[in-house]
């Protein structure tokens, strides 16, 4: 049977990385962004946005998923740059990177929660970060980022306590890819070491084979690249 898996950010190094691996192993897949050559476009910051795009989505047959894929992320943009210390932290910049990393995925997880099927084994997986462990936190600064990746964890782990009720087969994964030469990162890519600045071609093989060897626990876990485990 031939799989169906939606990519969301696929107009981003790792999502097109991820889409194109999907692809070469023979599952159907739905790439999404909010960019005008992806259709249907989808804004995380606009919820009218994610209800359209879902209901888009259900009008081209789109019916059960066996996976999601949440690649999308902020981290700075013209007018948003991350925090130094906590006198930087500006309201608009963090909603704007709080809806983008947190509140729009939850949302469009939900939207496609009647799109997956309760007897069937389905991923759900989102990029996450270090930064946004709340035990890990050891240097501070970054406050919009780490509280958005904070609050996609913590949905996250609602999300897969809700799935257990409903679609026991359902395995939620938070992952952390490393430095990713992408354009999330490039303007910190100066104190990287060069083995430890990684494609984004190797990002996504690493994030799916995360997801292939993760442990078959029915909560949400957070690993990084390697496997290992996070605390939230």
């Amino acid at each position: 049977m031939t799989e169906t898996h939606l990519v969301l950010g696929a107009s981003g190094g790792i999502g097109r990385a991820q889409e194109k691996l999907l692809k070469a192993v023979g599952h159907d897949v739905v790439g999404l962004s909010r960019t005008e050559d992806r259709w249907p476009a989808v804004d995380l910051r606009d919820e009218q946005s994610i209800s359209t795009a879902t209901q888009a989505l259900r009008d081209r047959g789109l019916e059960h998923l066996h996976g999601i894929y949440i690649c999308s992320g902020l981290l700075h943009s013209q007018d948003i740059r991350p925090e130094r210390r906590m006198k930087d932290l500006q309201s608009t910049a963090f909603e704007t990177v709080m809806r983008v990393n947190a509140i729009g995925p939850l949302q469009f997880v939900s939207a496609l929660l009647p799109m997956l099927d309760r007897k069937l084994p389905t991923r759900i997986a989102a990029i996450s970060a270090r930064v946004g462990s709340i035990s890990d936190n050891r240097l501070g600064g970054w406050t919009s980022y780490r509280c958005s990746k904070a609050a996609l964890n913590m949905g996250m782990r609602n999300a897969a306590i809700e799935l257990n009720r409903t679609h026991p087969l359902a395995r939620v994964t938070l992952f952390h890819p490393g430095t990713t030469d992408t354009r999330l990162s490039q303007p910190f890519q100066s104190n990287v070491a060069p083995e430890k600045l990684f494609s984004a071609e190797r990002a996504a093989q690493q994030f799916l084979q995360v997801l292939d060897t993760r442990p078959d626990d029915r909560e949400a876990v957070f690993l990084d690249w390697a496997g290992k485990p996070i605390e939230f």
